[in-house]
């Protein structure tokens, strides 16, 4: 807090000031200065963040979508989580699931039958949480709305970056490109200009 308020009464130089400005609201800072970049920052940003919210929504309605298509088309279970339905899109049943565990285990144990078997019961997928796709077109069309879904969480991890790189942009835009000046108010006082 006590930093908060030596910020605000002008302790810290007004490009420091604007700087940290920037880091947190691109364009924040050029306001401060009065500078014609601002209005370029402040909406690169909304642009952004619009880009983030719609992706975040657009991801979660697909996998609403997509969950219970399975749960509609192949009998799987919606309280399960991401990487469950991972196995859905992949495997047209849980049996063939199962069957690559077990060639697993073998591999792992071979000639160990029981320790076979207790690799497939802690991996394999059993009871209520066995799926099993009707037809390949409906399980092709799951796959579809999960690529759709992961395409949408792809587009918010590039709009975090972004977000990132506005920042950075705008740091840089005031510490380099922008001079700073202070005039004494009405004529009375010493000016100083910082050029770079």
């Amino acid at each position: 807090m006590s930093l908060l308020l030596i910020f605000m009464i002008g302790v810290v130089p007004l490009k420091t000031r604007a700087i940290l400005t920037s880091a947190i609201l691109p364009g924040g800072g050029h306001l401060m200065l009065k500078k014609d970049r601002a209005k370029a920052f402040l909406l690169a940003e909304a642009g952004i963040w619009f880009l983030y919210g719609s992706m975040t929504l657009y991801a979660n309605k697909y996998r609403k979508i997509s969950r219970s298509y399975a749960a509609r088309h192949a009998h799987a279970n919606l309280d399960n989580d991401e990487e469950y339905f991972d196995l859905v899109e992949r495997y047209q049943s849980a049996d063939l699931y199962n069957e690559y565990v077990l060639r697993d285990a073998i591999d792992l144990y071979p000639g160990d039958y029981e320790k076979q078997q207790e690799f497939l019961r802690r991996n394999g997928i059993f009871g209520e949480d066995k799926w099993c796709w009707e037809s390949t077109d409906e399980r092709l069309h799951y796959w579809y709305l999960r690529r759709t879904m992961r395409d949408a969480l792809k587009k918010v991890s590039f709009a975090t970056g972004l977000l990132i790189a506005n920042r950075i942009l705008a740091i840089i835009d005031i510490a380099i490109f922008h001079r700073v000046e202070l005039d004494p108010q009405e004529g009375k006082g010493i000016g100083i200009k910082i050029r770079f």
